[in-house]
């Protein structure tokens, strides 16, 4: 295994900055067949956006019409899931026909929309064509729902999902011809995003660049002028992310529309030809893409990158008349779900916070309101515990992906607190993933602990936040061996001693997913009480009554935040780090290393200089 002394830096694809200028100008483009893509990602249920969305989309769509271009608009996946809307996702279907109402083409499903189960996700399709759902509110026109075309989503286990798939009429892809333009659109979920799906047990996937091939391949038999791909794969790791590499294996792709990981691409991310955008999340920008064809080819077809960019929607535009009453309608929905489940109002202040806290660890790894997090979960797991459960070998754990949004000044209601941690239902069905408690060897402890130390630097989403545990590593130590020595509220773990896990559903469903990016190199397997293995995370459920309005039962991640915040108050802008580094001989060795190379290079780099210029003034001699 070889690894990589140095790391050069360089400029970002996705930082903000200049836009960088197009290959040809709007007024060189051949406008009579020139397209622009108007496109969103990882909308999440932000249905409070979607009024002000649907009017800039108009706009920026008719601006581009008078300019002489065709006009497309699209979604990269997660339409669902991520704020309270989602309560009501499986009986209103407000974000699939809020995609309707604001004239969007085509779009996929993320991993997120899976989260309401696969049932659950097939009725929505039916909710949104029954009880006038299906009409425009202002116009009474008859909705234009956008096509699904997610292509290499195999046969579910579900049948009801199955129904609606054929019931919406899901293709692999479609041809859209507009103007005289043939405009070829299909769609991926990525290896990643389908590792992480609640519901992959009862799915299959075929594979996506075998899948985009073949698609390909047919898109250009029937004479499409463009090809576009939306794709649930992500960018982060640049070239080795799924959609750097789709761009890579299939050339003759013209757009790829990102999605997954919610990155914000600033400035166009060109790979070859094919150019890579994403437009973040939660409705933050609109993508605009601009293509004309040109004449000198590199490849059978190559089409010109005319402007990119991502537009914030201005805070003056006007909310569109049909969304606001669609999202009028919702709200009362939402509270009525909220007091049939839990007895509250989304509305209902839980305590007023006096300091922000980021959603994000900092560059440092400090994260308040992760701690925060895993305080309410150990807390909810102590409360009311029964008499032989020993805290004194019990921790939880949060990974920073899990949580959505951060923590701002002032009142903090219970809808706050969802839009936090805000994903997935329980077994019942009441909203958000249930917290669960399982117990994992120490040298399994210490193998979760390396999920900081090793992996999460490249995926920071994996970054874990502990509560009541501590360990030290060697950054120097080859990857999967550097954690050392763990402790638990201070005492050392022993390996073959069980410890007490308290975390979300979900984090325990990617267990696997961490078990094969380590190559097997970690392996983490949960156990109940007396050590014997536990195949279904149901089994895993954590039954408290963490209030006096809650009987025992399942305890959700959000909802036992809320009730801490209602009992301890404003939370702290303070964290202890888990990890702290062993500054062993080892350790020091390797620095030493590192600035005794970094000082042979500046000297060669030195000498070279000299050597040049010396060099120069020689010849400057000789001319004279």
């Amino acid at each position: 295994m070889l690894l990589c002394l140095f790391v050069m830096p360089c400029e970002s694809v996705y930082s903000q900055g200049l836009p960088v200028q197009p290959k040809v100008s709007v007024k060189q483009a051949s406008l009579d067949n020139s397209l622009a893509i108007l496109f969103t990602g990882d909308l999440h249920s932000c249905v409070d956006k979607y009024p002000q969305l649907a009017t800039f989309i108009k706009q920026e769509k008719l601006f581009f019409e008078k300019k002489g271009f065709t006009v497309i608009v699209v979604d990269a996946g997660d339409i669902a899931m991520g704020s309270v809307f989602s309560a009501v996702t499986n009986t209103e279907a407000s974000e699939y026909r809020s995609l309707g109402l604001m004239g969007y083409d085509a779009y996929i499903f993320g991993n997120h929309d899976f989260d309401i189960g696969l049932k659950s996700l097939g009725y929505t399709f039916y909710n949104a064509n029954i009880h006038g759902r299906n009409i425009n509110p202002v116009t009474k026109e008859p909705i234009n729902f956008p096509v699904n075309v997610t292509a290499n989503l195999g046969k579910t286990n579900d049948e009801t999902f199955e129904n609606a798939r054929s019931y919406i009429g899901e293709k692999s892809y479609i041809i859209m011809n507009r103007n005289g333009v043939k405009i070829g659109i299909f769609g991926l979920l990525g290896k990643g995003a389908f590792n992480v799906c609640n519901e992959r047990e009862n799915m299959t996937l075929l594979d996506p660049i075998k899948t985009a091939k073949t698609i390909v391949q047919t898109l250009k038999t029937l004479g499409a002028d463009y090809i576009i791909c939306l794709s649930h794969s992500g960018t982060l790791l640049k070239d080795k992310s799924e959609d750097g590499i789709l761009a890579k294996e299939c050339p003759d792709i013209d757009v790829i529309i990102s999605g997954h990981d919610h990155e914000a691409i600033f400035r166009p991310w060109q790979v070859g030809n094919v150019v890579i955008g994403a437009a973040g999340s939660n409705g933050a920008f609109l993508g605009e893409v601009g293509l004309s064809n040109g004449e000198n080819s590199l490849k059978e077809r190559e089409n010109h990158l005319v402007f990119y960019g991502l537009r914030s929607i201005p805070s003056d535009t006007k909310p569109d008349p049909a969304l606001k009453m669609l999202l009028d309608s919702v709200e009362l929905k939402v509270i009525g779900k909220f007091n049939n489940q839990f007895g509250i109002s989304p509305s209902g202040v839980v305590t007023r916070q006096k300091m922000p806290l980021d959603g994000k660890p900092d560059k440092f790894g400090d994260f308040p309101l992760g701690e925060a997090i895993a305080r309410s979960y150990f807390y909810a797991a102590a409360h009311n515990a029964p008499s032989n459960i020993d805290t004194s070998k019990m921790f939880s754990v949060v990974p920073a992906g899990v949580i959505r949004k951060g923590l701002s000044v002032g009142d903090i209601k219970y809808s706050d607190a969802f839009n936090i941690l805000p994903l997935g239902l329980d077994p019942e069905g009441k909203l958000g993933y249930p917290i669960v408690e399982c117990w994992i060897t120490g040298k399994e402890l210490k193998d979760l602990c390396e999920v900081n130390a090793s992996i999460a630097g490249k995926m920071p989403d994996a970054y874990m936040t502990f509560y009541g545990l501590t360990y030290t590593y060697n950054p120097a130590a080859l990857p999967f061996f550097r954690v050392k020595k763990v402790y638990l509220h201070g005492k050392a773990v022993q390996s073959d001693e069980l410890y007490h896990v308290v975390t979300g559903y979900y984090t325990v469903m990617c267990l696997d997913v961490i078990n094969k990016n380590s190559h097997g190199l970690l392996k983490i397997i949960p156990k109940d009480q007396n050590g014997k293995s536990i195949r279904q995370i149901n089994d895993m459920l954590l039954k408290r009554s963490i209030n006096e309005r809650k009987k025992v039962g399942c305890v959700n991640e959000w909802y036992a935040f809320a009730e801490y915040m209602r009992e301890t108050g404003s939370q702290p802008k303070t964290a202890a780090q888990a990890g702290k580094v062993e500054y062993n001989a080892a350790v020091r060795l390797a620095y030493a290393g590192y600035i005794i190379l970094f000082i042979i290079a500046m000297f060669f780099i030195i000498r070279g200089i000299i050597w040049l210029a010396k060099g120069a003034k020689r010849s400057q001699h000789a001319d004279e």
